[in-house]
C-alpha cells in the first residue's frame, strides 16, 4: 500500500514516541520536528540513501548524538514501511528501479516514453530513467527553464546541470520546452 503523507506523518508521531532518545527528547512532542523528520526522511530516500548507509556514514563520523538519533529514526521508519508491506512516495520510487532492474524485459516494447517539464530530478528518478532509457526505442525529455536565461540565474544553472547529466549518464538529449508563440 502506498501511504499518503499524513500516515507518514501519524507513522513517524509513533516511532517517535517509541524510540528512545536523548538528544530529541525535548522536541519529541513538537509537531514541527516530526514535520523535520518526514522532510528529512524524503531527502534522503529520494537521494537514494538507504537507512543502514547513513547509520553506517554516521558511525564513521564518531556517533555524534544529533546524528545517530535521526538515524535510528530513520531506520525505524524504514523498517516499520517493510514489516507492513507499505511504500511511501519515495519508496514507491526505489521498488519501481529494483524492479527494472530485475526484470529487463520492461520496457523492451516500448517504442518511445517522454518525460515531459522537468527541471531536477533526484537520484532515485534518475536510476529509473537509466534503467529504461537502453530498453525504449525512443527516449525524449523535456526541462523547463531557459537554456539561453541569465548565466548565473538558479534556473539556468539547474537547467544546465540536469541537461549535462542527463546526457552524460543516460545518453538522451535534453530538449528546453518549446517557447509558446508570442499572443
Amino acid at each position: 500500500a502506498r501511504l499518503s503523507p499524513p500516515i507518514q506523518y501519524r507513522l513517524l508521531r509513533a516511532l517517535n514516541a517509541s524510540v528512545p532518545l536523548v538528544h530529541y527528547a525535548p522536541l519529541r512532542a513538537s509537531p514541527g520536528f516530526i514535520q523535520v523528520l518526514l522532510d528529512l526522511i524524503q531527502e534522503l530516500k529520494a537521494g537514494g540513501v538507504f537507512p543502514d548507509e547513513l547509520a553506517r556514514a554516521v558511525a564513521a563520523m564518531g556517533d555524534e548524538p544529533r546524528l545517530a538519533e535521526l538515524a535510528l529514526l530513520y531506520g525505524e521508519y524504514q523498517r516499520r514501511l517493510q514489516q507492513e508491506r507499505w511504500a511511501d512516495p519515495p519508496g514507491a520510487g526505489w521498488l519501481a528501479a529494483v524492479a527494472l532492474s530485475r526484470r529487463p524485459a520492461i520496457g523492451r516494447d516500448w517504442t518511445a516514453l517522454i518525460v515531459d517539464g522537468l527541471d531536477d530530478l533526484t537520484s532515485v528518478q534518475y536510476r529509473v530513467l537509466h534503467e529504461l532509457a537502453s530498453r525504449v526505442g525512443d527516449l525524449t525529455i523535456t526541462l523547463t527553464g531557459d537554456p539561453t536565461g541569465p548565466p548565473r540565474s538558479l534556473p539556468h544553472k539547474r537547467f544546465l546541470r540536469t541537461r549535462d547529466r542527463l546526457e552524460k549518464e543516460l545518453g538522451a538529449a535534453a530538449e528546453p520546452l518549446p517557447v509558446p508563440p508570442a499572443a
